[in-house]
């Protein structure tokens, strides 16, 4: 969904809150001021809106610009739980989960609880005292998933497993995930289980959230850039934006003007919103910590598939992939993501170096052994690269930050900031939950 096209900056004088991009944290947060009577604006310096959680149609499909048309925990999470209260959006809950695998030239494919559960039975000593261990020892923030596993001597084949798990869910490799972030995320999966589909997709939740927005009244602008946080004494005074649209005038100091404000919610991430401060502010160690932050990085795969190698739309882990976490055919599971006698197929791969010829290339190698000989690379429809200024998370589990800032007024919302166990979409539902429950926000103006 797009915005109102910004030839002229012309805003109020001054609003109540302020939300620097129009992601889906963004738009929730938006979205749960509605009634308030707040006067708000959102500014989105691309020319739509749900950023990295929307989709765009392409010969029929419904390709996502990131999530997977999947949110982790279904109509019960924080996400589900939060489009149900806002937009009554219908959520279906996935009837599977699959690990796959390849013994000879034959492909095998076993439901996910059967499988997962039986390798874990197996080592259930084995976990049981690598986790006493670690309770016992104090292990420190940086000791690693997979230090705790090897240590435990816990099986390839659960490791196999959890290996998958994280690629998929966290975009992160065992030795990359602090174990104890590990532990409270796969607690957050035994509790809800099973993944839900957006039905129609991600970007029907945008355009119902846009409209909801758009019905509160609160301005909301596209092709608008954040260029300064204004401050007076640490604490938030407005903003100076600008258009992203050139409008051949050779003045760009014409298009500059500041927007005042109390408060400011910021959805581009910490270190986005590092780079809008005053230089005198990032010394602050909340900020120079932000400098350090660690991003993910990843790929995804839309294909279109003629024989799909499940029958519903439950994310399928192959085990044996150098770098596909896991993949879903969603439209097994809602028709209207692929046109008429076509399957669509996203494959979710995590980056394992900066070559990303090489890390795609790999990927493809993945697809070609999932999908057999019916796999040919015309059934790419796109790839889509996350990294650098667009990555999968602005954050790598456990280096996400805090809501709340050093500056008064202003606050941090989404994939930088998730609440531990919290993990994609999940991660993003629940730092607008924190932000509303812990600010006065929300009260009437």
């Amino acid at each position: 969904m797009s915005g109102p096209d910004n030839r002229y900056l012309k805003f109020d004088d001054e609003y109540d809150i302020i939300i620097i991009g129009a992601g889906i944290g963004g738009l929730l947060t938006a979205a749960n001021l509605v009634n308030t009577g707040k006067k708000v604006c959102i500014i989105e310096r691309m020319g739509f809106i749900g950023g990295r959680f929307t989709s765009i149609p392409y010969n029929g499909f419904k390709i996502s610009t990131g999530a997977l048309h999947l949110v982790p925990h279904g109509s019960t999470g924080p996400m589900g739980k939060m489009l149900k209260g806002l937009i009554h959006h219908p959520i279906s809950k996935l009837k599977n989960n699959y690990f796959l695998r390849k013994i000879g030239n034959e492909i095998q494919v076993k439901k996910g609880i059967p499988s997962y559960f039986g390798s874990v039975l197996r080592d259930r000593f084995k976990v049981v005292g690598a986790t006493a261990k670690y309770v016992r020892d104090g292990r420190p923030d940086t000791y690693s998933a997979i230090e705790y596993l090897n240590e435990g001597k816990v099986s390839e084949d659960t490791i196999a497993h959890l290996r998958k798990f994280a690629n998929f869910t966290l975009s992160l490799d065992l030795d990359e995930i602090p174990a104890y972030h590990l532990g409270y995320v796969s607690r957050s999966f035994i509790r809800y289980w099973k993944p839900g589909l957006i039905m129609g997709g991600c970007g029907l939740v945008t355009k119902r959230l846009g409209e909801l927005i758009a019905k509160g009244n609160i301005d909301l602008r596209t092709n608008i850039t954040a260029n300064k946080i204004l401050l007076t004494d640490r604490v938030v005074k407005g903003v100076e934006v600008s258009s992203t649209i050139s409008h051949g005038s050779g003045n760009n100091e014409r298009d500059k003007m500041e927007l005042m404000t109390k408060n400011i919610v910021s959805d581009i991430g910490p270190k986005a919103t590092l780079n809008l401060l005053p230089n005198d502010e990032k010394d602050d160690m909340f900020w120079r910590n932000i400098k350090n932050i660690r991003e993910a990085t990843g790929f995804k795969f839309h294909v279109k598939v003629k024989k799909p190698p499940v029958k519903d739309a439950g994310v399928v882990f192959p085990l044996q992939a150098l770098r596909i976490g896991g993949f879903s055919v969603v439209s097994n599971g809602d028709r209207s993501l692929a046109p008429k006698g076509s399957n669509l197929l996203i494959a979710h791969g995590i980056m394992k170096s900066e070559d990303t010829k090489r890390e795609v290339e790999m990927g493809i190698t993945d697809l070609e052994q999932i999908l057999g000989p019916s796999f040919e690379y015309e059934d790419i429809l796109s790839i889509g690269i996350f990294k650098d200024t667009w990555p999968v998370n602005r954050a790598m589990q456990g280096d996400d930050v805090k809501v709340s800032t050093p500056i008064k007024g202003l606050y941090l919302v989404g994939d930088g900031c998730k609440p531990i166990g919290t993990s994609m979409a999940e991660g993003v539902a629940g730092s607008v939950n924190i932000l509303l429950k812990q600010t006065d926000l929300l009260k009437g103006a």
